[in-house]
C-alpha cells in the first residue's frame, strides 16, 4: 500500500489564536494485517511525542472492529501499540472510548471486547460509555437494555468514585490525577436522562477543586455544532431524538447536555464524543463556559474507515505546565502521525 494512496481531509479552526484541530483522516485501500504485534522503537516514538508528558488515549466508535473477526485484529494492534507505550514508560493516564463498543448489543461482541480490553487489565486505566448500538435488541436502541455492566464492571477499579445506579456502570465518575493535579472523568449513557443529568451535575457542583472531563456518545454533531434538536430537529441525522427509546422518556442531546450540566459548572475543559459518521465524524469546538473559562469538545469516530477505523487514536499530551495539552493523531495501522503544525492542535485548559 503506497502512502500516495491514501486522501487526508483537514479543516483547521482557530480560537483566540489557538491552532485547533477539527479534522483530519485518511482512507487507504483495504488491507488485512493479520499481525498484531507492534514494531516501534524508543526513538521513533521519541519523534512525535513528549517523554516527559502525561497522556490521555481517545479510542473512537469501536463497533465496527468488534463485530468482526478480522477487523478486530486491528483493535487489538492498537490495544498493543498502548501497552508498548506503557513499556517504553510514557504515563498513560487514561484510555477513554466514546461508545459504541458494539454494533449488535450482542453476549458474543461483548464477550469479545472484554477479551480484548483485558489485555490493559491492572496496567493502563480504561473508562468507556455507552452508544445506541450497544442498547435495545441487535442495537436497535428501542430500550435501553444492554449487556454493558455485566462485561464491563469495575468492580476492583479504585479510580471509580461514584455511579448513578448501584451494580449499574452506564454512568460513572473516576478520578485520574495529571501531574498530581485531580481530574474528574464522567462517562454518560447515550442520550443522557434528566435524572442523570442532575446527578452529574450534583457531583460536579460537590468537587470544585478538580478538572472535569467528560466522557459521552452523542454530543457534537460537525465540526463547530452541537447536536441541538430544538433549532434543527431531524435535519441533524442520528440525533438521540431519532431512536425510538426517546418516546418513552427525556433524552437531551449536545445542546442540552452543554446548557444543563458543562456550561453551568466550571470544572469541565474537555468533552468527548463520537457516534456522528461521515463526512462530518472528526471535528472541535471551544466555548465558554459561565466563569469564561474555554471547554474543548472534540468529536472523533472513524468507524467508516477500513479495517473497522485504520487504527486511528487520538492522543492527548498533557504537559508539565499543568495548563496545556497537545492533541495528536495516530494510525497504529498506517503507521501514520500528524507531524505539522495544520495537523495537531494544542488547547490551554487552565
Amino acid at each position: 500500500m503506497l502512502l500516495n494512496e491514501c486522501l487526508p481531509f483537514m479543516k483547521v479552526r482557530v480560537f483566540y489564536g489557538i491552532i485547533v484541530l477539527s479534522a483530519l483522516f485518511i482512507s487507504c485501500e483495504k488491507e488485512k494485517i493479520l499481525d498484531t504485534r507492534i514494531f516501534v522503537t524508543r526513538e521513533e516514538l521519541a519523534a512525535h511525542l513528549d517523554e516527559n508528558a502525561e497522556f490521555v488515549i481517545i479510542l473512537p466508535d469501536i463497533q465496527n472492529y468488534i463485530n468482526d473477526k478480522i477487523n478486530s485484529l486491528y483493535l487489538e494492534k492498537i490495544l498493543n501499540f498502548i501497552l508498548t507505550l506503557d513499556s517504553y514508560e510514557y504515563s498513560i493516564k487514561a484510555v477513554l472510548q466514546v461508545g459504541d463498543v458494539t454494533n449488535f448489543n450482542s453476549l458474543n461482541e461483548w464477550s469479545l471486547a472484554r477479551d480484548l480490553f483485558s489485555k490493559l487489565d491492572n496496567k493502563i486505566p480504561y473508562i468507556m460509555c455507552t452508544g445506541n448500538h450497544d442498547y435495545g435488541i441487535n442495537g436497535d436502541c428501542t430500550t435501553r437494555d444492554t449487556y454493558f455492566s455485566k462485561f464491563f464492571n469495575y468492580k476492583i477499579d479504585t479510580l471509580l468514585v461514584a455511579r448513578f445506579e448501584e451494580n449499574n456502570n452506564e454512568n460513572t465518575v473516576f478520578e485520574i490525577e495529571i501531574f498530581d493535579q485531580p481530574i474528574q472523568i464522567f462517562s454518560l449513557e447515550f442520550g443522557p436522562r434528566d435524572k442523570v443529568i442532575a446527578w452529574a451535575d450534583s457531583i460536579a457542583k460537590a468537587n470544585t477543586d478538580v478538572i472535569g472531563m467528560l466522557l459521552t456518545h452523542a454530543y457534537l454533531y460537525k465540526n463547530g455544532q452541537r447536536y441541538n434538536f430544538s433549532m434543527y430537529k431531524f435535519t441533524q441525522t442520528i440525533s438521540p431524538y431519532s431512536f425510538t427509546f426517546s418516546k418513552f422518556e427525556k433524552v437531551n442531546d449536545g445542546e442540552e447536555i452543554w446548557q444543563k450540566l458543562v456550561y453551568p459548572n466550571d470544572i469541565f475543559r474537555f468533552v468527548f464524543c463520537g457516534h456522528k459518521t461521515e463526512p462530518d465524524y472528526i471535528g472541535s469546538m471551544i466555548s465558554e463556559n459561565i466563569n469564561n473559562h474555554q471547554c474543548l469538545q472534540l468529536l472523533f469516530n472513524t468507524q467508516e474507515l477500513p479495517n473497522g477505523g485504520n487504527g486511528w487514536i487520538q492522543i492527548l499530551e498533557f504537559h508539565r505546565d499543568k495548563i496545556s495539552v497537545s492533541i495528536k493523531n495516530h494510525s497504529v495501522v498506517l503507521k501514520l502521525w500528524c507531524s505539522d503544525i495544520l495537523q495537531q492542535s494544542n488547547f490551554i485548559y487552565n
